[in-house]
């Protein structure tokens, strides 16, 4: 067996990792021998930072202006140059990173001679310098270039000692672009408090102003008719707005909004919601309003569908890909209600039938649905039952927007409940002559919302007293 070899080996990797020790601990560089945080203060303060109660972080850039960051409410904003909404996760790593640059064995000083002084260090002035401020406690560092072996210069602001540090902080402060650490969220507290949604668009035919509103736990649409929002619809809408995002940013502050079309914009939305403040003396809790509006502009180029767009009061010029936009501006037809009525059955007590030949008032006695027209006759009351369940669950084939055809109405059916208040109206007409060429055509039901709803030729709707087993049906019927 060859022993020396071996033996010699082991002596060269001892020899090794006592160099790199002694390198760690700073005495590599010409620096004073030891841990070094016993003789540099300042990094002992920068180690020791308080990541998370950090209120305010300053960045100051060569040739750029300082970007300040502030925390509010818990959330982190850009306050300077201007305000935008920044990502948490993002700027705590302006922090963080610092920890871990200076963190004990990874800080090796530099002796500062003819050939490493701070202006070949890139230290004067500074490729970057970070201030970071809390209740009672401020510090700030100046970061120079990189040094090479993923390490670069650190001067702790105000004292004349330079260190050489991993790079992280490096990397983040100087190099990466701080549109990177933008919250890229269109709207913030969508589900929260949420009490109106705008919607403006001309960017395709038959696009307008589209407005709903909650009505308590409820949401109807306002603009361009009044009418019935679909519960699962606007769901859908409110998790688009929630997830809607920045596609990617274009120039910040820029001197001229016309040339991306947001001068005057050809689309909009706007959320507006309801901010609850902390009470009072008196215990009551105050609100304010919340306007959040993302304003949509010209196409970016010909062969691209993405726009520009930006957040209003925030000068950020970004990119919108037609995926995000088609979470903001959904069609009318698609968000109005596809139900004729919007009542509950059980809340139910009356039902008023007006035909083109007579009416039927029909009321609920326990389980049974008389009429006292007809001396308290019962009707069939599977018929009516499946009646009031069709113009209440049934969803259509088609819906439109167009003036209801008055001249094919059959019937006009009334719902009104226990207090004897109305609830709701449906009118019904029937087209003359079905796609096929016999018989009666669709079934059209409208709410007295300009909105068509189209059935089938083959749903029965019972609407007359001999439908509802009130006359006996004609001999071979």
């Amino acid at each position: 067996m060859r022993i020396l070899p071996t033996v010699i080996a082991m002596v060269l990797a001892a020899v090794s990792v006592g160099m790199m020790a002694l390198v760690m601990r700073g005495g590599g560089l010409g620096g004073a021998s030891g841990d070094v945080a016993l003789t540099a203060p300042a990094l002992e303060a920068i180690r020791g930072l308080p990541v998370d109660d950090i209120e305010r972080i300053t960045l100051r850039r060569a040739d750029e202006p300082a970007r300040v960051f502030e925390r509010r409410d818990g959330r982190w904003w850009q306050t300077e140059p201007f305000a935008y909404p920044m990502e948490m996760f993002s700027i705590r790593q302006l922090a963080l990173v610092a920890v871990l640059a200076t963190r004990e064995g990874a800080v090796l000083p530099v002796s500062l001679d003819e050939t490493a002084v701070p202006d070949s260090l890139g230290l004067d002035p500074p490729r970057a310098a970070l201030t970071y401020e809390w209740p009672g406690g401020r510090i700030s560092v100046e970061l120079g270039r990189l040094a090479g072996a993923g390490r670069g210069y650190l001067r702790p602001q105000g004292g004349d000692e330079v260190f050489s540090v991993e790079q992280g902080l490096h990397l983040r402060a100087i190099q990466q672009n701080p549109w990177e650490w933008r919250d890229r969220r269109l709207f913030r507290d969508v589900s929260v408090d949420a009490d109106s949604i705008e919607r403006n668009a001309n960017l395709a035919a038959g696009q307008e102003r589209l407005k709903v509103v909650r009505d308590r736990r409820m949401w109807r649409i306002v603009e361009p008719v009044s009418a019935r929002a679909e519960p699962m619809a606007l769901e859908q809408w409110l998790r688009g707005l929630e997830t809607a995002q920045v596609t990617g940013f274009v120039v910040d502050q820029p001197d001229d909004l016309a040339r991306f079309g947001l001068d005057a914009p050809p689309a909009s939305v706007t959320l507006t919601s309801t901010r609850r403040l902390s009470a009072g003396a008196d215990d009551e809790v105050t609100t304010e309003p919340v306007v959040q509006t993302v304003l949509i502009g010209n196409r970016v180029d010909a062969t691209s569908n993405d726009r520009y767009a930006m957040i209003a009061g925030m000068p950020a010029v970004f990119r919108l890909s037609l995926e995000e936009r088609a979470k903001l501006l959904p069609q009318l037809l698609a968000v109005v209600a596809q139900t004729a009525s919007g009542v509950a059955p059980p809340d139910v007590k009356e039902i008023l039938i007006q035909g083109r030949d007579d009416e039927l008032r029909l009321e609920l006695d326990l389980d049974q649905w008389k009429v006292a027209s007809m001396g308290g006759r019962a009707a069939d009351a599977r018929a009516v039952n499946d009646l009031l369940r069709q113009l209440t669950s049934l969803r259509p084939e088609q819906i439109a927007r167009d003036a209801f055809p008055v001249s094919d109405q059959v019937a006009v059916v009334s719902f009104f409940g226990r207090d004897g208040r109305p609830l709701d109206t449906v009118r019904i007409a029937r087209e003359a002559v079905s796609a096929s060429g016999g018989g009666g055509g669709r079934w059209i039901l409208e709410n007295g919302d300009e909105i068509l709803r189209y059935y089938p030729a083959t749903v029965t709707f019972r609407l007359t007293a001999r439908d509802l087993g009130l006359i006996a049906p004609l001999p071979g019927n």
